[in-house]
C-alpha cells in the first residue's frame, strides 16, 4: 500500500545521511558549487553561536537556488515538483555572526526519481578559496547578498578567512578565523533528500530530463 511505499522511499533517500555520520568533516575541495551565505544576528542562540536549526534553513536555500538559477527550474510551473522527504545535518564546529558561510553543495545520490544532496557548510566566503570561478547569475546580479562560485579545482592551499569575520568576530564566539582548520574544513555537513512527484497525483516520477545533466554536474 501507500504507507510501505512511503516507508521504502524514506530509506532509499536516507542511505547518503546513514553512511555520512560519525565521519570525519569534509574538506571545501570535495564541493563545487557554493553559495555564500551572510549569518544574520538573529541566527545566535543563547550561547551565542549559530543555532542549529538555522543550518537546515541554509541547505534548503543553496539547494533551491542551485535549480533555480542553474536549472532554470520553476515549481510554480513544472509538472514535477520536488519535495523534501528527509533531512539531517552532524555538527563538527560552531559559527557565530557576523561570520559569512560557504555553503558547498553536491550530489551523493542521483536515482530515477529521488536526488540526496549534501551541504557542506565552511566558515569563511567561497570567493577566497583558490580555483573558485564566479558563478554567471551571480556576475549579473553584483549587488545580490548572497553569491555563488563553481569551484574548477581543489584548493591545496588555506584559504584567507573572509573580512566580515576576521576581526569583528564577537567574544562569545567560539570558533576563531585565525583557525586554518575552520576555514579548509567543514563546520557541518548536511544530508537534503529530494523526491520528485506528479504535481497533481503526488506519486514519484523520474526527474525532469532538463534538470538531470546539471545534477550530474555535482556528483
Amino acid at each position: 500500500g501507500g504507507g510501505g511505499q512511503g516507508l521504502r522511499l524514506y530509506a532509499a533517500a536516507t542511505a547518503g545521511a546513514e553512511e555520512a555520520r560519525g565521519s570525519a568533516p569534509p574538506p571545501r575541495s570535495a564541493f563545487h558549487y557554493f553559495l555564500d551565505i551572510q549569518t544574520r544576528w538573529k541566527d545566535n542562540d543563547w550561547f551565542g553561536h549559530v543555532n542549529n536549526a538555522v543550518y537546515y534553513s541554509w541547505a534548503d536555500t543553496v539547494v533551491n537556488e542551485h535549480l533555480a538559477r542553474q536549472c532554470s527550474y520553476d515549481p510554480a510551473e513544472a509538472e514535477a515538483i520536488a519535495l523534501v522527504v528527509h533531512s539531517s545535518c552532524h555538527y563538527f564546529a560552531p559559527v557565530s555572526f557576523p561570520a559569512v558561510v560557504a555553503a558547498g553543495l553536491r550530489v551523493a545520490r542521483l536515482g530515477n526519481s529521488s536526488v540526496t544532496y549534501e551541504v557542506g557548510f565552511f566558515e569563511g566566503s567561497s570567493k577566497n578559496v583558490v580555483g573558485t570561478v564566479p558563478h554567471a547569475s551571480a556576475q549579473n546580479n553584483p549587488s545580490s547578498s548572497s553569491s555563488a562560485s563553481f569551484s574548477s579545482s581543489s584548493s591545496s592551499s588555506s584559504s584567507s578567512s573572509s573580512s566580515s569575520s576576521s576581526s569583528s568576530t564577537p567574544p562569545f564566539s567560539s570558533s576563531s578565523s585565525s583557525n586554518t582548520n575552520s576555514n579548509t574544513t567543514a563546520i557541518a555537513l548536511a544530508s537534503f533528500v529530494h523526491e520528485f512527484v506528479g504535481r497533481h497525483d503526488r506519486r514519484p516520477t523520474a526527474i525532469p530530463r532538463a534538470i538531470r545533466p546539471r545534477l550530474d554536474r555535482l556528483t
